[in-house]
């Protein structure tokens, strides 16, 4: 195993086991895996499994699976299960689920099912 260089700071634990690049600041907790980059900052907490890029911003949670690309902003939560699309924006809700294609916005009522 190669030698691991210090990125702890004020006693951070480390996080990137390859890199070993300094992300941690305060308590910051890490969450990519693969590509070894920092992306939780204060609170922010990781969704992205494979490509391993940061989307998690205060308080937004994950929704997209597959793509694994952010989708969450916000309150807004997810609707599309296969396609693995955002179209819940604001207080939109979610009403197609097979062709997982979004129709609600707003106060629009849900067309295709």
């Amino acid at each position: 195993m190669r030698s691991v260089s210090c990125c702890n700071l004020r006693s951070v634990s480390c996080c990137n086991p390859r890199s070993v690049s300094i992300c941690n600041l305060r308590s910051v907790s890490c969450c990519n895996l693969r590509s070894v980059s920092c992306c939780n900052l204060r609170s922010v907490s990781c969704c992205n499994l494979r490509s391993v890029s940061c989307c998690n911003l205060r308080s937004v949670s994950c929704c997209n699976l597959r793509s694994v690309s952010c989708c969450n902003l916000r309150s807004v939560s997810c609707c599309n299960l296969r396609s693995v699309s955002c179209c819940n924006l604001r207080s939109v809700s979610c009403c197609n689920l097979r062709s997982v294609s979004c129709c609600n916005l707003r106060s629009v009522s849900c067309c295709n099912l």
